[in-house]
């Protein structure tokens, strides 16, 4: 395989941290701005992840990604035959 030498750094050379971004991206319905929001329990692990990834010299950023309208249409469900009603005795 090639065309990824360029990707991966090469190990004469020194690495620097802050020359790259981590970007966490979290897909959302794209509804509107300013609507969509983490769970509290995910705000507070990402930002605990990104206040590692600094304190390491990496540089942290989060984007919302808009999740594309579908463009096939799903076939409607049957409704499920109501199971036969047993003769009182």
């Amino acid at each position: 395989m090639t065309g990824y030498q360029s990707l991966v750094v090469d190990s004469s050379t020194p690495f620097s941290e802050s020359a790259h971004l981590i970007v966490y991206g979290v897909i959302c319905s794209g509804v509107a701005a300013g609507t969509n929001r983490l769970p509290f329990f995910s705000l507070v692990t990402f930002r605990q992840a990104a206040n590692e990834l600094r304190a390491l010299g990496y540089k942290c950023a989060f984007a919302w990604i808009a999740k594309p309208a579908s463009t096939t249409t799903k076939a409607k469900r049957k409704p499920k035959a109501s199971p036969p009603i047993a003769a009182a005795a």
